[in-house]
């Protein structure tokens, strides 16, 4: 921070310091009750759901009506995989007479552009998850 006197004044420039950012809820991220999962690069994710059943076996008179097991029921859902590209493209051009925030006489650097792209895709990849991780 640039700190400035003039006389019996100090003045101090805050301007770092007033650059506003998107909240990001964390809560239920703290709470540690959601884990990642890797489904691989397919967009689809098969389930089975195999529901065992117990047979009745009724008394029957020798030589009479045989009884037979039944069988298990089996279940197949396919899922969709969402999946959440998020790409920034900037050039050289982008960044040509842009300044540095919150600096006077600084040119932004491309580096500078990069991070703050980075840090960015990073927040709303949390965000993201944060809202996945959310019940209905």
């Amino acid at each position: 921070m640039a700190v400035t006197t003039n006389g019996e004044f100090n003045i101090i420039d805050f301007t770092a310091l007033t650059e506003l950012f998107p909240r990001i809820p964390t809560l239920l991220g703290s709470l540690g009750l959601f884990d990642e999962s890797f489904f691989g690069t397919s967009t689809i994710a098969q389930v089975e759901r195999v529901e065992d059943q117990i047979d009745s076996i009724n008394a029957q008179a020798r030589n009479g009506d045989r009884q037979f097991a039944g069988r298990e029921s089996v279940i197949q859902r396919n899922f969709n995989i969402p999946f959440f590209p998020l790409d920034a493209k900037f050039s050289a051009q982008d960044i040509q007479d842009l300044k540095e925030y919150g600096k006077t006489d600084t040119p932004m650097s491309m580096q500078s552009r990069m991070d703050r792209t980075r840090s960015r895709i990073a927040k709303s990849h949390a965000v993201l998850r944060e809202k996945r991780d959310m019940p209905l």
